[in-house]
């Protein structure tokens, strides 16, 4: 009798350390948040090649293709925003905002979309830049 009380003890603290090891990454983890770097992007000025890299930091795992999305205001700015490398195997991780701007004023990148999700459930993100166009003679 004692020997099926010490095997049934094992046994539940067995179950219960697998049941503390598997919520681990939820306790310890949980508090990592989606980020998109860097906080601001440089300044830039009319009629001269504009190059920005922005870093999306994704927890739990990589950014979704088909949630991203992104507007730059006004359409016409003369600025686009690619891919930074598409062999990467998360692509949509990093991008390279690159152009030569045609418009005074400011430009305005907002960026915003999901991660998938592991353990954990996937991140929404939003991230707005704001981009002041000077003259060139400035």
């Amino acid at each position: 009798m004692k020997k099926l009380q010490y095997h049934c003890h094992i046994l539940i603290y067995l179950v219960l350390a697998l049941f503390l090891i598997s919520c681990a990454p939820f306790f310890f983890f949980s508090s990592t948040k989606t980020s998109v770097e860097p906080p601001s992007l440089p300044n830039a000025k009319l009629g001269q090649p504009y190059y920005a890299t922005i870093t999306i930091n994704s927890y739990p795992g990589p950014v979704i293709p088909r949630l991203f999305r992104y507007e730059i205001t006004p359409t016409n700015s003369g600025l686009d925003l690619k891919v930074l490398d598409t062999e990467a195997v998360h692509p949509y991780n990093d991008f390279k905002l690159e152009g030569v701007p045609i418009v005074t004023g400011e430009i305005i990148l907002r960026i915003h979309g999901g991660t998938f999700g592991t353990m954990e459930v996937g991140q929404d993100f939003d991230k707005t830049y704001t981009i002041k166009v000077e003259d060139a003679d400035e």
